[in-house]
């Protein structure tokens, strides 16, 4: 069983048990062992000291993990061969005001410069076909005229961050012909090139900015590496350094009971990506995160519920989980534990091969990561295996909600499914532009006339461009910094087009309470003000002009971003959009379209899956990725194996509580109405996007109020109508696959 890593604990404290002097005797063998690691240790930070030649770039956390590889093995093969000392910054440990670590190359030579230069960028940095860019650090303002004295694009390019004398640039694949050979020729060039400017040194080397990481060195003086089996009850934030650190050489668990204010962070270290693997040997595994938070629960109680709120296609959130409702309101009256899971693919739960690795994110995987993180909790937090376990999740996280309930019965009590766009993949939604013109009713509802003014800034759109917008236009006209990066002009407009209607989508889910200070309100006035080009000013945030790929999920396989993803209500932006946009490619297939008056109010476009989403995940993910997805039946593959469609529900299971919004687009594919006596549907007129979910305010609308008590309700009577030990007597703990 993958075994959890359960932290928080402050350094401060960590440092007093230190001093207490409780820890274990290590044996001879790891005596040996980590004498050896010490002295390799030595020698690498005496060669890296030697130098004498030095060379910094920074990198995503997915690269540093590929540049690793398992234990460190891939970086020292790397100084083997290429006679190099590199050193990364510690886990979570990133260059100042970015989310980047940093890595330092020593090399004896120029020609070893070079060598490891051009084999890092093209065979690790580069080796992601999403990733278009190397960003190289630049030490001082000589070193960075050098630089583009080498690499001419540099030359009309603005620094991408500067901190305290370096300055970091963007050496773009797409600016060197979309060669990335030559582009990693021009990184080793520049290597070479700074070597000139002996200034750089003293920021060069510099690894870590954030004044709370430690190097490991740091943290073997404070600790020893074999004190490990121990219990901490600290509520301080932990370093990522440390965390990193002790997950790699200790077990360390929160002592529950004790810990009652406090949500900790938890991982599971070794989750199989592959759960359904046949196959003999070693099985490649990454590590999945989540919260456990206990701030209400007493394990010497009888009474108990396990609320396990389902990651969903976003990350974890950075501090505690993301529905008070459920964290603070059911979990206080019910003694709970609350978990909440982050999704495989998504924040920092990542395997290292991103791209190749695709084809295990899926339903299914992802149900048995969660199924996995449950039954750890029930092996180890004392009491829990006594309490039920109710599924909860908002959006594609409430389907997921409804599948741990149908996939696992005897672990999984009950769901609550909120917003659950179910219907959608059991293809039962009646309408295809039902999304949009739910949408396009309650922006009428909640701005008189909204509809009529975006309607006619379409139509000033149209009559202005006609059917094609160049990329001189839309940088002139439009406030669009890049449009390059749709790839074409030829799909130019469309793309515009769809990111205005991304847009309205975000403000819909958004707009609760539905009144003037409402999102889906501010656009409508900017649209009926502004028109158009408005909507996109009012992206740029203040900037001149809208970086569009800062708004879109990472480009494709070559290089070019599309805001049509498999979602057209939008895929979110970054790596997190385009696993959104490979699940929607390949499983859970949603056919929502516009088809303006008397429908909605965007401009027609009929989504069909043989006419245009088979194309786009071929373009977006290649056809070998996409090969073993691409059958026209996959849209009820999972239907077809599970049965969540609303005729079948009522006969293969209970208790599930569906909740929807009346202003939400996405009630045209949810379940509206009781299916049974205990497959239940509330409806509140005024809500949006699973908002019931949110911590209460004084601004709540009486049907808000009145909805939550009775969800707490439904959820009592099921929770309290049978023995509390059935649970146990049941094995509730026993994942059944």
């Amino acid at each position: 069983m993958a075994r959890p890593i359960l932290l928080d604990v402050g350094m401060a404290d960590f440092a007093a048990f230190g001093q207490q002097g409780t820890k274990s005797v290590p044996s001879r063998s790891t005596r040996k062992r980590k004498a050896r690691a010490k002295l390799a240790a030595r020698v690498r930070d005496e060669r890296f000291k030697a130098g004498p030649f030095w060379f910094k770039m920074l990198i995503s956390e997915a690269t540093a993990g590929v540049i690793m590889g398992h234990g460190g093995s891939t970086l020292i093969g790397l100084e083997k061969e290429t006679l190099a000392a590199m050193k990364l910054s510690p886990y979570g440990s990133y260059f100042a005001n970015s989310n980047l670590r940093v890595l330092v190359i020593a090399a004896p030579s120029l020609e070893a410069l070079k060598t490891v230069v051009m084999k890092l960028v093209c065979d690790y940095i580069l080796a992601d076909i999403a990733v278009e860019s190397v960003y190289v650090c630049l030490g001082s303002p000589a070193s960075m005229e050098l630089a583009r004295g080498v690499d001419a694009s540099l030359a009309s390019d603005e620094p991408v961050l500067q901190h305290e004398g370096e300055t970091v640039m963007e050496v773009s694949v797409v600016k060197h012909g979309g060669d990335r050979r030559l582009t990693s020729l021009t990184c080793a060039s520049i290597a070479l090139a700074v070597q000139n400017d002996r200034s750089h040194l003293a920021n060069t080397v510099r690894l870590v900015y954030d004044p709370l990481a430690l190097l490991p060195g740091d943290i073997d003086g404070l600790v020893d590496a074999h004190f490990c089996n121990i219990v901490f009850e600290c509520s301080n934030v932990l370093p990522p350094a440390l965390f990193a650190w002790l997950s790699k050489n200790c077990h360390v668990e929160i002592d529950i009971q004790s810990g009652k204010n406090n949500c900790h962070l938890a991982r599971i270290e070794d989750m199989p990506l592959d759960h359904f693997s046949l196959a003999g040997g070693h099985q490649a595994t990454f590590p999945v995160h989540y919260w456990l938070c206990t701030k209400y629960y007493d394990s010497a109680k009888d009474h108990c519920v396990i609320y396990y709120i389902m990651g969903g296609e976003s990350p974890l959130p950075e501090s505690g989980v993301a529905y008070p409702f459920i964290s603070e309101r059911l979990a206080e009256a019910n003694n709970g534990l609350v978990i909440e899971s982050e999704h495989r693919f998504y924040g920092s739960s990542v395997p290292p091969k991103y791209e190749e690795s695709l084809p295990y994110l899926s339903v299914e995987q992802s149900l048995m990561d969660h199924a996995t993180i449950l039954q750890n909790t029930l092996e180890t937090v004392e009491g829990a295996k006594r309490c039920r376990v109710v599924a909860v999740g908002g959006s594609y996280s409430g389907f997921l909600a409804l599948a741990f309930r149908l996939r696992y019965p005897k672990l999984v009590y009950a769901a609550y499914a909120s917003s659950s766009p179910g219907r959608f993949y059991s293809q039962e939604a009646p309408y295809d532009g039902g999304y949009y013109s739910l949408l396009t009713d309650a922006a009428d509802r909640i701005r008189p006339n909204c509809s009529a003014s975006v309607i006619r800034a379409f139509d000033d759109l149209r009559n202005r461009y006609g059917d094609r917008v160049t990329f001189e236009q839309a940088k002139d006209e439009l406030s669009i910094c890049n449009p390059e990066a749709f790839g074409s002009e030829d799909d130019l407009l469309e793309e515009l087009l769809q990111m205005v209607r991304i847009e309205f989508s975000g403000a819909n889910m958004a707009s609760y309470p539905p009144d003037s200070n409402s999102l889906t309100y501010k656009l409508c006035t900017t649209v009926e003000q502004s028109g158009i080009q408005g909507v996109f000013k009012a992206m740029a945030k203040g900037d001149t002009c809208l970086d569009v790929a800062r708004h879109l999920p990472s480009p494709d396989k070559n290089g070019v971003y599309s805001a049509s993803c498999g979602d057209w209500t939008g895929c979110g932006i970054g790596q997190a959009g385009r696993s959104w946009d490979w699940q929607t490619c390949t499983q859970l297939v949603e056919h929502i379209s516009t088809y303006g008056l008397p429908s909605d109010m965007f401009p027609s476009r009929k989504f069909s899956v043989d006419r245009w989403l088979n194309a786009h995940c071929k373009k977006s993910f290649g056809s070998r990725a996409f090969r073993n997805f691409s059958d026209s039946t996959r849209e009820h593959r999972l239907n077809d194996l599970w049965g969540f469609d609303e005729s079948t529900l009522p006969k293969i299971t209970s208790r599930v509580l569906f909740v929807n919004g009346g202003t939400d687009g996405w009630t045209a594919g949810a379940v509206t109405s009781n299916l049974s006596e205990t497959i239940v549907a509330i409806m509140i007129p005024s809500g949006a996007h699973h908002s019931e979910m949110k911590a209460p305010s004084n601004n709540d609308t009486p049907d808000m109020v009145a909805a939550r008590n009775q969800v707490e309700a439904i959820l009592d009577l099921w929770l309290g109508a049978a023995d509390p030990q059935e649970a146990e007597k049941a094995e509730a703990y026993e994942v059944m696959i």
